[in-house]
């Protein structure tokens, strides 16, 4: 699993060369980087060839329990984080400007699939409130690294949610960022790891080694 892993990495960067060539990057997203950081990731440790060739005998993994969607979660909150970042930079004008109405404007009639744009365009107080939600959304996914599975949960719907906004009102589908959305599941719920709540008075948010299950 993990030679066919390295294999299907190599190909995409190839096929990501490609495409930069002569489109933007940006529709792939930080999804490059979380295939590269995956390669150490413990795949030959689930079921499959692997396993059966190892004739049931478990070999311990050398990186930490949780780290493939601790990466997925990693690239998407550090690349939200970046948009973020680059809109408020210079002050809160792009809030406070209600920015998000040029957006939808200026992309109407060419690549919004919904009519929503210019009716929340004329309304400058619901602009504003879209454009810091826009920037709270995007800053808070990043916290996910520490948090548990409920926390996660929650701010992967507000990644996708975000997500959804650009395929609907700038007609930015964007698959690769879509599929880093793998790392928010409940993946200790499926693997049947139990996960201990945490103590009374204590934070939500935990260390980024106690991630996810993935085996």
């Amino acid at each position: 699993a993990r030679l066919a892993f390295g294999a299907l990495t190599a190909g995409f960067l190839a096929w990501c060369c490609i495409w930069g060539m002569s489109l933007s990057s940006h529709p792939l997203g930080p999804l490059p980087l979380a295939l590269v950081a995956l390669l150490v990731a413990p795949w030959h440790q689930g079921p499959g060839f692997d396993r059966w060739r190892a004739d049931g005998n478990d070999r311990p993994s050398r990186v930490p329990r949780g780290y493939g969607p601790w990466v997925l979660c990693l690239a998407l909150g550090v690349g939200f984080a970046a948009a973020a970042f680059a809109k408020v930079r210079g002050g809160p004008d792009w809030i406070l400007n209600g920015t998000v109405r040029y957006h939808f404007m200026a992309e109407a009639l060419t690549a919004s699939r919904v009519s929503w744009g210019p009716w929340i365009a004329a309304r400058p107080w619901l602009s504003i409130a879209l454009s810091f939600l826009t920037v709270a959304g995007e800053a808070a996914v990043v916290v996910s690294l520490f948090a548990g599975v409920r926390w996660r949960l929650l701010l992967g719907a507000v990644a996708a949610v975000l997500l959804a906004g650009f395929a609907l009102f700038h007609g930015a589908a964007w698959p690769a960022w879509w599929t880093l959305l793998l790392g928010f599941l409940p993946w200790e719920w499926l693997d049947g790891t139990t996960v201990p709540a945490p103590s009374p008075g204590r934070s939500p948010l935990r260390s980024p080694s106690a991630g996810a299950c993935l085996r």
